[in-house]
């Protein structure tokens, strides 16, 4: 019993060192010991990038942290009919990849005009930053509002104490915690910004991350690695903040224990139904304008009529069919296994309590290395052993090891809160250990599970900045495509092939919203 616990433990960890610690540490020691770059890069460029990094994360948090908190604090105090649903629809733009994004604001707000604020510059930057953050950080604030005692508000009312000051003085405090962690994450996301910089923010915007890339475009994979060190930095704090902050998750589906904390009447239930409108608007009219334009533009059909043409055309890099199967199969692997991971580590985590501190934070720190700087890593140390057949197999590992630290912590703080008296019942009627975890703790989680998986499914979907570094050609996945058409201005095809990456998003999402719902 004792090996089989340890060995759930090890196995994360090791994939970890493999995946991320030992690829960065070999190509670190080997182009900075052996290859050290000749002088600096432009310290003018370094500091102008990093500058923007740390710009448009500040911006993009403190965007997403305004538009989520309120409707968070709605969708967790208020209970209305297809408020689950409601749910669902604006959990989704965090379940597309940033070029999504990218297509679906160039087509809704345009490139000139009044409106083009929305998908230009920084402006522009820190509007799709919010389009993708303030989605988690409603959720992760409204599930922490759902676990709060009724009885609170009840013994508050009976105390005199009702209304908007039992609010702000009972309910709101259970929200820091959310809230924090809410604008951390999104300060992470946008901090590593890559492609939406890159697509639409240009050479003033360029980030720390498209100056990584660049650099190894250009063959000085020295200075790229020297950069991807002094990145690590300004992340380190927030991942040890992550570690320390307790009790977060993403509530998807229909709790079985919620309760109705207050009723709305007059104009207050119309000021409600007014932000919950105008935030669904913000979230699903990009993606409304990529289905007219893939539909209707320039006629019926049009946008897949140029997609059929791009692909036969060879502008895809591989067939249409090729490139939806290789996303597809490579976000189910991933998925599969990062999720795997996550039930081995909490698991681990769970039994030996003791030492959890450490274990957790060398599962967190991994968050702290960027797509591109893991990709960077990667390359350099596998590309060569690998070869071309198994590329494919650095792929997967690459937007596992991204997708791993965050879901693992989603899953462990959900089964935090399992009842502790299930499980010592479970062990005194003889019950081990992994089959206590199965049988009773995942049972009784579904909300955690499901918080773990749509993590793990969104990150592998989307994952555009690793796999961009790595790929081959036959391993094209439907984000890089979509980037190649957006770089020859095929707007059409992209739209359309945009609109198929939706469809993959919502094919695994019903069924992790279904294995949300409780049952």
């Amino acid at each position: 019993m004792r090996r089989s616990i340890l060995l759930a433990g090890f196995i994360p960890v090791a994939f970890e060192v493999a995946m991320v610690y030992l690829p960065f540490g070999y190509s670190a020691a080997t182009f900075l010991l052996f290859s050290f770059p000749r002088g600096l890069p432009a310290t003018f460029l370094v500091s102008h990038a990093l500058y923007q990094s740390v710009l448009q994360a500040a911006l993009g948090s403190a965007a997403a942290l305004a538009v989520g908190y309120p409707v968070g604090i709605i969708l967790g105090l208020v209970g209305f009919r297809g408020s689950s649903f409601y749910k669902a629809l604006v959990f989704l733009p965090f379940m597309l990849p940033s070029v999504v994004a990218v297509v679906g604001f160039t087509q809704a707000y345009g490139l000139r005009g009044p409106f083009s604020v929305f998908s230009n510059g920084l402006s522009g930057i820190t509007a799709i930053n919010a389009f993708y953050n303030a989605p988690l950080v409603a959720l992760i604030v409204s599930s922490s509002l759902e676990r709060v005692n009724p009885e609170l508000v009840l013994a508050a009312k009976g105390l005199g104490v009702g209304g908007t000051t039992s609010i702000l003085r009972v309910l709101l405090p259970f929200t820091k915690g959310g809230a924090t962690v809410g604008a951390l994450l999104s300060f992470t996301y946008s901090f590593l910004g890559f492609l939406v910089p890159l697509a639409i923010g240009g050479p003033s915007h360029y980030t720390m991350e498209v100056l990584i890339y660049l650099f190894l475009k250009l063959g000085e994979a020295p200075y790229a690695i020297l950069l991807a060190m002094l990145q690590l930095f300004p992340l380190f704090g927030v991942t040890l903040i992550m570690l320390y902050l307790r009790g977060y998750s993403v509530s998807l589906g229909k709790l079985s224990s919620r309760v109705q904390l207050y009723t709305l009447k007059g104009w207050r239930s119309a000021a409600v139904c007014l932000v919950l409108a105008l935030f669904l608007g913000y979230e699903l009219y990009p993606l409304f304008s990529i289905l007219r334009y893939s539909l209707f533009s320039p006629h019926l059909l049009g946008g897949f009529t140029l997609l059929l043409q791009a692909s036969s055309q060879g502008r895809l890099q591989a067939s249409l069919s090729r490139v939806v199967a290789n996303s597809l199969v490579f976000s189910l692997l991933s998925t599969g296994i990062t999720f795997g991971l996550s039930v081995s580590a909490s698991h681990y985590v769970m039994i030996r309590g003791g030492t959890r501190w450490f274990y957790e934070l060398t599962l967190i720190l991994p968050l702290m290395f960027s797509p591109v700087t893991l990709g960077v890593a990667l390359f350099l140390t596998y590309y060569g052993v690998a070869g071309s057949s198994l590329v494919w197999l650095v792929i997967v590992s690459a937007q596992s090891s991204v997708a791993l630290p965050v879901s693992m912590r989603f899953l462990l703080e959900g089964l935090k809160r399992t009842p502790r008296e299930l499980m010592f019942a479970a062990r005194s009627l003889g019950a081990a250990p992994a089959e206590a975890l199965f049988r009773v703790e995942l049972p009784v989680n579904s909300q955690a599970i499901s918080s773990a998986a749509v993590m793990a499914y969104a990150v592998s979907l989307g994952e555009f900045a690793a796999t961009n570094i790595v790929y081959i050609p036959k391993f094209t996945t439907v984000p890089i495509a979509v980037y190649s058409l957006l770089e020859i201005r095929d707007l059409g095809a992209a739209d359309a092939l945009s609109l198929i990456l939706v469809f993959l998003a919502l094919i695994g999402y019903y069924l992790v919203f279904r294995t949300g719902s409780a049952h």
